[in-house]
């Protein structure tokens, strides 16, 4: 007997599932924070709260949505493209090796939570939905002035985040050095993550919450900054470090981050290259 999941999957209440993710995802990290980030159930939490929110919108776009015939790749390369799809895949190889918390996984996600919450609550209560809604009326006015606030610092929340998945980076690469465990499984899929970020992303002078790759870039370069001033510091101190500035300059930028740039993705790769054989 064959089971009709769609069916199914269309009656339940996905802003009610997507709501919960966030509530789960924004408490776990509260009481993960209070506990000194030294519980494991905790930050799993964190992470199925956040599979539990992107989940339901990659559900509702990809499943329940009426699929148009098209190219299987392009399909494919669709769903890569979206941030929802690529915050759940990290999310996913968060959860995998929970056992080795990385702390700076976290505020992205408690970031999101905080917004997407605080935007539905004052949303609901600009409809005056006040009768029916679960929050007591004196919450309710606390939890609309704080989206206020939050809202007006929205831009610098957001490059905290962004800064956040720079450094997270960095101490990913520290970790994968030093072989600790889980260490390269962690790594691997962080930089699946940032490849995927960067699939069809443009040089573009704007950045800001809604072009986010734009923002990760930027910042990117900022450190890269920052780094090759510390190395001249080095050197001019001690000429003996000519040799790590120059690795870093030559192995590190001009081999390892470029060749990095240049790889593929199988699969999507393919979709990039018919598009000028139409076009012509």
């Amino acid at each position: 007997m064959s089971i009709d999941y769609k069916r199914y999957l269309k009656n339940i209440s996905y802003e009610k599932v997507w709501f919960f993710g966030h509530c789960l995802t924004l408490s776990s990290a509260l009481l993960y924070a209070l506990s000194f980030c030294t519980s494991t159930k905790l930050f799993k939490l964190i992470f199925v709260g956040v599979l539990l929110s992107f989940g339901v919108q990659l559900t509702q776009k990809y499943i329940l949505t009426p699929r148009i015939k098209t190219n299987k790749k392009k399909s494919l390369k669709k769903i890569v493209d979206d941030v929802n799809f690529q915050y759940f895949f990290i999310a996913l190889v968060w959860l995998m090796t929970a056992s080795k918390p990385n702390m700076l996984s976290i505020p992205p996600f408690l970031i999101f939570s905080s917004f997407h919450i605080l935007s539905y609550v004052y949303k609901k209560n600009e409809k005056g939905s006040k009768n029916s809604s679960f929050i007591p009326s004196s919450a309710m006015t606390f939890l609309v002035n704080l989206e206020i606030i939050l809202r007006n610092h929205r831009d610098k929340l957001v490059n905290a985040s962004s800064l956040c998945e720079v450094y997270l980076l960095v101490q990913l690469l520290f970790k994968a050095i030093t072989f600790q465990n889980k260490s390269w499984i962690q790594i691997c899929g962080y930089l699946i993550f940032i490849k995927m970020r960067l699939i069809d992303y443009k040089e573009s002078g704007a950045a800001s919450q809604e072009n986010n790759t734009q923002l990760l870039i930027n910042n990117f370069k900022n450190l890269d900054l920052r780094i090759s001033m510390a190395l001249n510091k080095l050197v001019a101190s001690n000429a003996s470090l000519k040799s790590i500035q120059n690795i870093y300059e030559n192995v590190v930028k001009n081999v390892i981050v470029k060749q990095f740039i240049k790889i593929k993705i199988p699969l999507l790769s393919r979709v990039e290259e018919e598009k000028p054989k139409k076009q012509n």
